[in-house]
């Protein structure tokens, strides 16, 4: 089993594929620190015998709390700083919430020495007096070839009895299995090994050994790399449910009012002590963005929930179906009996719904889960992911986020209809539209060439790269629902997203509910009239109606004002704000919509 090439431009990674070239850029710094700040803490060494408290931790800002080593006759070493690996096969440094004070890093990869056992040992004892029941947390990022690794634990520094860690991965497997899992967090029961004993030493293990013949590939010594930080040990409580999961079963995190399936809820739990719960069960609420209790429910109790697991879903009895546009925020929170810790019991997760748009991102709501941007490097494709429409309407427009695009290369977004699962044909797509460079770190909109016409069923949304630089397109690991996401290089076949990591891309489909109609009214196209035209940026509409909508998009189908009334005769519109320029008038009444275009001329 070879190595998969990951292909690194600044820090743009590479599919696990050679034919299919989906590239990643990381999140830059600076977002990277916004996602992070609210949870940064420095972490220093310390050791304290408080109970059912942190013990010691340490998260890799001070060199001289640890000793590096080697097993003769291997020399390579762990190394401590904030460089990540830098091998051929480049792996993003590791993503904990300190790793700007430090981390711990074995480069198998950059040594690629052919014969590596490397130590990373607590400089000194740890004293767990009095502390019986104990465990170590600690953050990774790795992956494997033909290596294997493991925690050791010693009470007189010189014999250790080893814990093997990530045993369960294959050749080019990541922690957690999971290349978006930055970093995995690993908790290990060291109780019998370490509880109530007043020295105790803590060793991380790189193992691949020249001798090491047991390797799929046949070639110790040079394989991807191990990263820790946040190291801690702290007591284990005996009852402990935690609320993980922050999301529900719903696949979208924006959704339009017509989408007629109500979410059923769900909630992951987490049993963090070290007895067995029992009668655990999840409370549901919903509220509005007022925080308006719209609906509550609960899921049936579990009878016993062993410790340490990590598997439990529990469902609520019923489904809540939105019945009015807005932030829906889907409280989620978990109760057993005689819980030592309640701060850990409640969790979160957020859908927005409006009259015309489709996501699947928690990103783009929340600022969670955000993976950096996607698209090809030297070549050019398309990505994106599949939306279901539940009632006839016309798709005119996307958003999308871009992360870090290049001045000068050419995208269109484009319109799928589904056969088999995958796309299959063309629908509709946009003009070409010229990157500036000025779309970093922004949503852009591009409208259809002329609307698409659509009926009930499932359409896949693209972004096509035409130039050969990535596009960036964000990507999400919040909401991920299997099967959705598709790319393609030019000239080949579709393939699931799913084969690289489990995300969904930040692009959005405008589908407004507003034209349900299906098909526009010529005869109410001339009830409507528009004057000035063209205006300086104030116009009036002339028309009479009741319940009547009004929606302006630009040139690029992004919606720059709306605005409803009750009883509508003859309304001015104020566009003094906007951009000389073309923009679309859309009007909408029981009656059916009407469409118009006014000119707004330069001041």
């Amino acid at each position: 089993m070879k190595k998969l090439y990951v292909l690194f431009a600044l820090t743009m990674i590479g599919s696990l594929t050679v034919s299919a070239q989906l590239a990643r850029k990381s999140a830059g710094k600076n977002h990277r620190t916004t996602m992070q700040s609210a949870h940064s803490t420095a972490r220093h060494a310390q050791s304290t015998n408080n109970t059912n408290a942190v013990v010691w931790s340490d998260d890799f800002s001070d060199a001289a709390n640890w000793t590096l080593s080697s097993e003769a006759p291997t020399t390579d070493l762990w190394v401590i700083g904030t460089t990540g690996p830098s091998g051929p096969y480049l792996i993003d440094p590791i993503a904990s919430s300190t790793a700007a004070n430090g981390f711990a890093l074995f480069d198998s990869d950059l040594l690629c020495s052919g014969d590596q056992v490397a130590y990373l040992t607590t400089a000194n004892s740890i004293d767990l007096t009095g502390h019986a029941s104990v465990r170590l947390q600690f953050s990774q990022y790795y992956r494997r070839y033909d290596d294997s690794t493991y925690v050791s634990i010693s009470t007189d520094g010189t014999t250790w009895t080893d814990i093997s860690v990530n045993q369960a991965l294959n050749n080019n497997d990541f922690s957690a299995t999971n290349s978006a899992v930055n970093p995995d967090v690993v908790t290990l029961d060291i109780s019998a090994l370490a509880g109530n004993q007043a020295t105790v030493w803590v060793r991380w293990t790189f193992w691949s050994p020249a001798s090491y013949t047991g390797g799929a590939a046949g070639t110790p010594g040079c394989g991807y790399s191990w990263q820790i930080d946040d190291a801690s040990i702290s007591d284990i409580p005996s009852v402990d449910a935690i609320m993980v999961s922050k999301a529900f079963n719903g696949e979208y995190s924006f959704l339009p009012i017509l989408d007629a399936e109500a979410f059923t809820l769900q909630g992951r739990v987490i049993n963090g002590g070290s007895a067995a719960l029992t009668n655990v069960s999840l409370a549901f609420n919903v509220y509005d963005a007022t925080f308006t209790n719209v609906y509550s429910d609960a899921s049936a109790p579990v009878a016993s929930l062993n410790g340490g697991d990590t598997t439990a879903v529990l469902t609520g009895t019923g489904s809540y179906a939105p019945v009015d546009t807005g932030l829906y925020i889907v409280e989620q929170i978990v109760s057993v009996a005689g819980d030592v810790d309640n701060a850990n019991d409640t969790a979160y997760a957020f859908v927005y719904v409006n009259d015309s748009t489709y996501a699947r991102d928690q990103a783009s709501l929340d600022g969670t889960g955000y993976l950096g941007g996607f698209g090809f490097n030297a070549n050019t494709g398309s990505l994106g992911q599949t939306y279901h429409i539940y009632q006839a309407s016309q798709a005119t427009s996307a958003t999308f986020y871009l992360d870090a695009p290049t001045a000068g290369d050419d995208i269109t977004v484009s319109l799928w209809s589904m056969s088999g699962g995958l796309p299959d044909q063309l629908l509709g797509s946009s003009a070409a539209y010229t990157l500036t460079g000025g779309e970093a770190a922004t949503f852009v909109t591009l409208a259809f060439a002329t609307p698409i016409n659509v009926t009930p069923g499932d359409y896949f949304l693209a972004i096509d790269q035409i130039g050969t630089n990535n596009l960036t397109l964000g990507a999400s690991s919040d909401i991920f629902t299997p099967g959705t996401g598709f790319f393609m290089v030019t000239g080949g076949s579709w393939t699931d997203v799913a084969t690289v990591a489990p995300l969904s891309f930040m692009l959005q489909l405008n589908n407004p509910s507003s034209t349900l109609v299906g098909i526009q009214n010529p005869t109410l196209n001339a009830s409507y009239s528009v004057f000035p035209n063209p205006s300086k940026g104030a116009f009036i509409i002339n028309g009479n109606g009741t319940d009547v909508t009004v929606n302006v998009f630009n040139s690029i189908g992004k919606l720059v004002k709306t605005s409803t009334y009750g009883s509508f005769s003859n309304e001015k519109i104020d566009l003094s704000n906007e951009a000389a320029g073309t923009y679309n008038v859309q009007i909408i009444s029981k009656e059916g919509v009407a469409n118009k275009q006014v000119v707004i001329s330069a001041k």
